[in-house]
């Protein structure tokens, strides 16, 4: 934890050194001095009426200081923000966004990074690693909403773990659990809920990995049976044949790349 939180430290000091930061900070107090302009914009994030909004927001827009700001920042740099779980959806709603950002880089240990860095223009909702953690359709419409209201751009992350395990599970697989679930046929996998995709599955791997071991299997019986007949012709018949036959399965595995065979067959099977 001390090693991630020194890292950081030290991404923040080499963004503080950038021309990138100097340069907005350069324009960003050229803004800052002008009073005016400054009143105009802190009304703009204080309002909470839309049509005044749009008002002052080409009033803002007007201001040459202002132009040159956004042109500046829009040149070198898109600063977006990622909501990715529950609580940054519910967050974001129940905030205005200036004071969402505020907590957000606070939270994340960038607390001087956020002050230096512009209002971001952009968030991505959902997460590309867990589909459960996508937002509720009320959520989802609500942030659209709302981050319309706030000229912001949305861009929507979708997890690819769903359609990876329905390209490793079999129909029949899936019909069992639905048969079991007492769920009607549906028109495309698509409509199928988690809860039936997952056991379904675990169920088609477990079924992949039986047949690895049993090819494994047979090979090594074939060693036994040659073993215990070599023995009981020599009328060794008191020594156990898996005594002698050990040592030779673990060569024929070395001999034959065992690991190589095991592990390449095992992620081809995969369909990607």
């Amino acid at each position: 934890m001390d090693n991630v939180i020194e890292k950081t430290k030290n991404l923040i000091e080499v963004f503080e050194e950038s021309d990138l930061i100097k340069n907005l900070d350069h324009y960003k107090k050229i803004v800052l001095d002008n009073q005016e302009l400054l009143e105009l914009i802190n009304k703009y994030n204080t309002s909470n009426d839309d049509y005044e909004k749009v008002s002052l927001k080409v009033k803002i827009n007007s201001y040459k200081e202002y132009k040159e700001y956004k042109e500046q920042e829009r040149k070198n740099i898109e600063v977006a923000v990622e909501l990715d779980r529950p609580e940054l959806y519910e967050r974001y709603l129940s905030m205005k966004f200036r004071d969402f950002m505020d907590w957000y880089w606070n939270v994340n240990g960038a607390k001087e990074l956020g002050k230096r860095m512009t209002v971001p223009d952009r968030i991505y909702v959902g997460n590309a690693f867990c589909h459960l953690l996508f937002p509720e359709k009320r959520q989802l419409f609500e942030i659209f909403k709302k981050a319309e209201s706030e000229g912001l751009a949305v861009t929507v992350t979708f997890s690819y773990l769903r359609e990876f395990m329905l390209k490793q599970t079999r129909q029949d697989d899936l019909r069992l659990f639905m048969d079991i679930a007492k769920i009607e046929p549906v028109e495309s996998v698509d409509e199928l809920s988690i809860t039936i995709i997952i056991p379904a599955f675990i169920i088609s791997e477990l079924r992949a990995a039986f047949i690895i071991g049993f090819l494994i299997y047979v090979p090594f019986i074939v060693i036994d049976m040659v073993v215990s007949s070599v023995l009981m012709s020599m009328g060794m018949m008191m020594l156990p044949p898996t005594t002698i036959s050990m040592p030779f399965k673990i060569l024929l595995f070395i001999l034959a790349d065992g690991w190589n065979l095991v592990i390449g067959q095992l992620v081809n099977s995969f369909n990607f």
